[in-house]
């Protein structure tokens, strides 16, 4: 069983992909967000935060296989990059809890990024023990988080189709 926690809510649950017995069967993921706290008084960065967070969704989410692996290093150090400029704005109280779903979401993706990375690293060093499916399974558990989160948000981004998880290498 996985069972990813933002903030205290359970985003998702659901089986592990493979048996692999480098984690459990069963196990709990939790994830602290790195986000300001609402801010208290204007100036607010409410303008530049959504303007910014529409860029990154909409570069994000075109329906498409995310971009993924030793070839796309770029695209996470970009998303990273963004992720960490972000979580510095101040943002309203009004506004914050909607922020932070798009914090939340931002980060489950660095997660799936790199633990795919991990994946693709541990795969194509065709051990017989070591085969990469450990952080499979971690990418796929961030992936379903970010669709949990995705059913939240999308209605703000009615343009934007959740990008897809990145396949098994065969």
């Amino acid at each position: 069983m996985v069972t990813l926690i933002a903030g205290g809510i359970t985003i998702v649950s659901g089986e592990i992909i493979d048996g692999s017995s480098a984690i459990p069967k069963s196990y709990k993921l939790e994830v602290d967000i790195m986000f300001a706290p609402p801010a208290q008084s204007p100036p607010y960065d409410d303008d530049s935060f959504f303007s910014l967070a529409n860029e990154t969704i909409h570069n994000l989410c075109n329906g498409k296989e995310l971009a993924v692996g030793k070839s796309n290093i770029m695209a996470f150090d970009s998303l990273e990059d963004r992720y960490y400029k972000m979580v510095r704005m101040k943002v309203s109280q009004e506004r914050h809890a909607e922020a932070e779903n798009v914090m939340t979401f931002i980060s489950y993706t660095l997660s799936v990024m790199d633990f795919y990375n991990t994946y693709e690293k541990d795969w194509e060093k065709d051990s017989p023990v070591i085969d990469g499916m450990a952080a499979y399974n971690w990418a796929t558990a961030y992936y379903n988080g970010a669709v949990k989160i995705w059913d939240t948000i999308s209605t703000q981004y009615p343009d934007a189709v959740m990008y897809k998880m990145p396949p098994k290498k065969v």
